[in-house]
């Protein structure tokens, strides 16, 4: 029954459970048993102190390594720990610093009780002894060990602002750059239409051409399109280049008015077209006074305009003839008589272009006009980046055959007249230097003159210059 009873307690305080924790490497020393108890162990267990040879034994660890003794007593530079030797006694003795829970009774109960312990408990791994300073709890147990420390990353962070100068520079290359796509220009450009004209020219082609630039209407009375151009850097004249700026909208200084061909007629016959010039110069100079504005008229259609007014004139003639024939008149007036000919409408227009000093341009359709429109908005839209646009002084680069200054203009012009060659024109030249001091020589004189006896250009020149320059008569034959 004694026996039966000790081996019952002996199981139950050897379980594994109560003394080791999760890692099976450390023991949970918050138990405290007392002297009758760890004498019980003891007994329960025969032990050969001589057999085994206790190494260290620290106070607050209750595991205690065993090595052979042959190992034990070999060479102290095998084993660095072995000279430390620790009494048995000194071993359990309460550590008044420490807070940990002290074993009672003898010593010889307390070896028979680690010793007991150590053989239940299976070795799965060498536990290095520590010095007595140490803790060897926390130094055994894999859970609580230091962590390594943080590395510390090799590459720089970046900053999540850039630095400014190179934003700067960035937006300096891109404001200044050589080349420039088609559809980069077109997407600065707005192009602004007024509400009257939205029935007339915003047709299913119009929105299927201008998907670049965008489109936006205007509340006005007149018909009129203007430009403007989104643009986040400016032209800086002085130094030739584009200078960064923010997001801007810069007015175009060319401004459009739209007419139908008969709308066009019946203005120009009121004096109502330079009304509408007024009101458009006058609108943009609110957005931009600085800018010198240029205001061109567009037409569609004004050809098939043109031949409406001649197909009603030929029917007015044909039923003026039938009545003569028949010798009889006509008491009601025709339906179809036109307000004028066609070839009035035409001087009229041409009269007009020159009294206003504005330039009408003529379509064939209202899809041609679209695609007109398209056209001159990418002219437009690239003007700026054109350096030949930039700057007129370089646009007469290479030879014009026109002439680039008044002396070659004027050599040109008379090399124009039969049998006038370059150094005749040049001979001629260091004698009258304009049209107009021939023209003055011509209608006093009759003739260019001579020079020591000869004559400064040939006769034949000489009679077709008098016939250019003192005719009266339009249709005159320059040249027999």
């Amino acid at each position: 029954m004694e026996k039966s009873s000790i081996q019952k307690e002996e199981n139950g305080i050897l379980e594994l459970g109560n003394w080791v924790s999760s890692d099976d490497d450390s023991l949970d020393i918050s138990l405290v048993y007392t002297s009758p108890q760890i004498s019980k162990l003891a007994k329960a267990r025969t032990y050969d102190s001589t057999h085994l040879t206790t190494k260290t034994a620290i106070p607050s660890s209750p595991i205690v390594e065993r090595i052979p003794e042959s190992e034990f007593n070999s060479e102290p530079s095998r084993h660095s720990l072995a000279h430390t030797a620790i009494s048995m006694n000194n071993s359990f003795e309460p550590n008044p610093q420490e807070k940990e829970p002290s074993i009672r009774g003898s010593p010889g109960s307390n070896i028979g009780f680690i010793s007991s312990f150590t053989e239940s408990v299976p070795k799965r791994r060498r536990i290095p002894v520590s010095d007595a300073v140490s803790d060897p709890i926390e130094s055994s147990s894999p859970m609580k060990s230091p962590a390594p420390p943080a590395k510390k990353s090799t590459k720089s962070s970046k900053s999540k602002n850039s630095d400014p100068n190179d934003r700067l520079s960035k937006a300096w290359k891109d404001a200044n750059k050589v080349i420039r796509r088609k559809d980069d220009i077109l997407s600065e450009m707005v192009i602004e239409i007024a509400l009257c004209l939205e029935k007339k020219i915003e047709t299913d082609y119009f929105k299927k051409i201008f998907l670049q630039p965008k489109v936006r209407n205007s509340y006005l009375e007149i018909p009129l399109i203007t430009w403007k151009r989104r643009v986040t850097a400016k032209y800086n004249k002085e130094e030739d280049c584009f200078v960064p700026c923010d997001l801007t909208e810069i007015s175009e200084r060319i401004l459009l008015l739209y007419y139908a061909p008969d709308e066009l007629i019946d203005k120009l016959r009121q004096g109502l077209v330079s009304s509408d010039i007024e009101k458009a110069k006058r609108r943009a100079n609110l957005e931009d006074p600085l800018k010198e504005y240029f205001v061109f008229i567009m037409v569609p259609g004004f050809n098939e305009y043109l031949r409406k007014l001649q197909t009603m004139e030929n029917r007015q003639y044909r039923a003026k003839t039938l009545q003569q024939l028949n010798q009889t008149k006509s008491t009601t007036k025709s339906r179809d008589e036109p307000s004028m000919s066609s070839s009035e409408a035409s001087r009229l227009l041409v009269d007009s272009e020159v009294q206003l000093g504005i330039n009408i341009f003529t379509t064939k359709t209202v899809e041609e006009s679209i695609d007109w429109l398209h056209s001159f908005t990418y002219t437009i839209a690239s003007s700026i980046y054109d350096k030949f646009e930039r700057n007129p002084d370089f646009a007469n680069i290479g030879t014009v055959r026109s002439g680039s200054d008044s002396k070659s203009t004027f050599i040109e012009m008379m090399k124009k007249f039969n049998l006038m060659t370059d150094p005749k024109a040049q001979n001629l030249y260091q004698y009258y230097t304009c049209p107009l001091s021939l023209y003055t020589r011509l209608l006093e004189n009759g003739d260019i003159g001579t020079v020591n006896g000869r004559n400064i250009v040939p006769p034949s020149v000489n009679k077709a210059m008098r016939r250019v320059f003192t005719s009266r008569d339009p249709d005159a034959i320059i040249t027999d």
